[in-house]
């Protein structure tokens, strides 16, 4: 009888949490479109629109080269289930650590090759390749914050508590706004 109530309370936990990290990525990309509309008229001109669009394309593939592989939710739920929480928050420290000096190293990278990096892209020589050096400079500093956020929501995840991981989704989409 024990044993079915576990089971019971396991399936009810998991959707309880699927559809709270669920509603969490509603809101967030519900808030999204609050700001989507605004940012391209603030945007102006289809060549701002064309920057912000180059620089978030290396943005994305930069950003999955330094979380790619951190499976930090399972490692924290596999300790966290055999009640080995000591365990589990040494890999919260050192999954922050790897994070932020993936990050870090890679924020510096984009610096230091923004200007090769905007002449590569941009086609023309002039004011074009200094802008897009510039975004490039500017979106590079999100490197640094999002693998340790995301090391962060792998915690919470795998611990499932699911309230905080939607609540950092939505907490950084109002950032964003």
């Amino acid at each position: 009888m024990s044993k079915n109530m576990d089971v019971s309370k396991r399936k009810q936990s998991i959707i309880a949490g699927g559809l709270i990290s669920s509603a969490g990525i509603f809101f967030a990309k519900f808030i999204g479109l609050f700001y989507a509309v605004p940012y391209n008229s603030m945007l102006g001109s289809a060549d701002n629109l064309a920057y912000y669009g180059v620089a978030f394309n290396i943005y994305s593939y930069l950003l999955n080269i330094c979380t790619a592989g951190f499976a930090i939710a399972t490692l924290i739920a596999k300790y966290s289930t055999r009640g080995d929480y000591q365990t589990s928050l040494l890999i919260k420290k050192l999954s922050a650590s790897l994070m932020t000096c993936f990050g870090f190293g890679m924020m510096v990278i984009v610096i230091l090759f923004s200007s090769p990096l905007a002449a590569l892209v941009m086609p023309d020589e002039g004011n074009s390749v200094k802008t897009m050096q510039m975004v490039l400079i500017l979106i590079s500093f999100a490197l640094f914050f999002v693998p340790l956020l995301s090391s962060i929501r792998g915690f919470y995840q795998g611990l499932k508590h699911m309230e905080v991981y939607a609540l950092s989704q939505v907490l950084e989409q109002v950032a964003r706004v």
